[in-house]
């Protein structure tokens, strides 16, 4: 049987969330507990009834994340301390960016890669939006981009 957690980034697990977990586990710990992860912010307006789908998805994908509004690009929130660097490895700082308060990961070695790198350069751009979509560019999971609307 596959087991499914949450680890909760901000706050506490509401009970709604609770039923679509084996397991639940608070505050950012070891995000690789279970075979289906769900990161996810406390403080966001997310339906419930999407949870079993972000968990079913990670059946065939890596990686379920949804994306911010459509006119939020990379390049909008770099500052100018970090451009040259996200130039060279991300090219084209005009792409889409992802919606990192609800991320479904399965447990492999790509995710792990994934994960390790996404929170090094959270702590080193200060920008964990950024930082997702550079370990995105680095390791290339099988990521299932979720439409604008999973999360409001």
């Amino acid at each position: 049987m596959i087991s499914k957690g949450m680890i909760v980034i901000d706050g506490k697990i509401n009970s709604k969330l609770k039923q679509f977990c084996t397991t639940n586990n608070l505050g950012l710990g070891n995000v690789f507990d279970f075979d289906y992860n769900l990161i996810i912010s406390s403080i966001i307006d997310f339906d419930n009834r999407l949870l079993k789908y972000g968990f079913d998805y990670l059946d065939k994908w890596q990686i379920v994340a949804p994306l911010r509004p459509y006119k939020e690009l990379i390049c909008n929130f770099i500052s100018d301390e970090f451009h040259d660097y996200l130039k060279n490895k991300i090219l084209d700082l005009r792409v889409p960016v992802y919606d990192d308060r609800v991320i479904f990961i399965k447990t492999c070695n790509e995710t792990r890669k994934f994960w390790d790198i996404y929170i090094k350069e959270s702590k080193y751009l200060k920008n964990s939006k950024i930082a997702f979509s550079l370990a995105l560019w680095e390791v290339k999971p099988f990521i299932l981009t979720l439409p604008v609307g999973w999360v409001k």
